[in-house]
């Protein structure tokens, strides 16, 4: 027995964690920066590290960094520092 009410269902959704170098970012024609905010699940650069000023960690929704943004970076030649893969969880509708 759960105490969830009746209807709702778990799902787990996977998050990946991308670290790059920000000066890649920042001087890129094609408004990369940009795009990984809009992207980004939350809408701009996790915080930044005190120790580590020249790289810049994004999160996003696993299903847009591998059919989007992993390629969008792979053509523009920027590389990925780390790369990290999270599962959470959500509660949904259940139909």
């Amino acid at each position: 027995m759960n105490n969830q009410p009746s209807g709702f269902k778990e799902t787990k959704e996977a998050i990946v964690e991308v670290k790059l170098w920000e000066a890649f970012l920042l001087y890129n024609r094609h408004n990369l920066y940009r795009t990984l905010c809009t992207y980004s699940l939350d809408n701009a650069p996790i915080e930044k590290d005190a120790d580590d000023l020249a790289t810049v960690s994004f999160r996003f929704m696993a299903c847009d960094w591998n059919n989007t943004l992993k390629d969008l970076l792979s053509v523009h030649n920027i590389p990925v520092i780390q790369e990290k893969r999270t599962l959470t969880e959500k509660a949904a509708l259940w139909h």
